[in-house]
């Protein structure tokens, strides 16, 4: 049986389109929808779905406390659907329970590969809220790697060049190596600090104090 989800969204467009990207993947189904947030733990628990779907406006900003409690009382992996470009909002969101955040102006694929993500309780963060949190990041000193993560120095100059924005071609220009190379060293980093998505890399990288931004 496929895993159940259940949908928050106040704008009709976005249920029916939401639901639409759902129902074409296997193994996932729209159980129940609704208008907002506060509906969902005053009428449903836990054991009725699988996967939380929710939308956050800065419009209702009451609505971040309800979706948090959510996460803490049914415990079930939670998907945020945003189009907030509040940077502290969105830190909170990262520091909570919330598997994913993505915004609607999301490409299917980017939906898709989060509620993958989520479905397997792993983290995911679209393209768009990393670039607010890249963006408004302040400019720690660099930290010391805690022996856990085990990277080389080779391995946290590429890392800190990823989370600078830096493509592979340019990496790999910036650190006279070949793409081969670059991409080599990415697939350790991913491996040794046990991440599956690469667009969670980022924000990892920086929320772990792993890597500095750039001036």
């Amino acid at each position: 049986m496929g895993k159940k989800i259940v949908l928050v969204d106040s704008q009709y467009l976005t249920r029916v389109s939401i639901t639409s990207v759902v129902e074409s993947m296997e193994g996932l189904s729209v159980y129940q929808t609704y208008n907002y947030p506060d509906e969902v733990t005053s009428k449903i628990d836990s054991t009725s779905f699988d996967i939380l779907i929710t939308e956050y406006s800065d419009d209702y900003p009451e609505q971040l406390n309800e979706i948090l409690k959510i996460g803490n009382t049914l415990r079930i992996p939670t998907l945020v659907v945003t189009n907030s470009e509040d940077t502290l909002v969105i830190q909170r969101l990262l520091k909570s329970e919330i598997k994913g955040i993505i915004t609607k102006n999301c490409s299917q694929e980017e939906i898709e590969l989060a509620l993958r993500n989520v479905s397997d309780e792993k983290r995911f963060y679209c393209n768009s809220v990393l670039d607010i949190v890249i963006d408004e990041q302040p400019k720690p000193l660099k930290k010391t790697v805690t022996p856990k993560f085990d990277l080389s120095s080779r391995e946290l100059e590429v890392l800190e060049l990823i989370a600078n924005g830096f493509t592979t071609r340019q990496i790999a220009d910036q650190l006279y190596l070949s793409i081969h190379t670059i991409n080599s060293h990415r697939k350790n980093i991913l491996k040794k600090l046990n991440i599956t998505s690469p667009a969670h890399l980022a924000a990892f990288s920086i929320e772990s104090g792993l890597v500095k931004m750039f001036e």
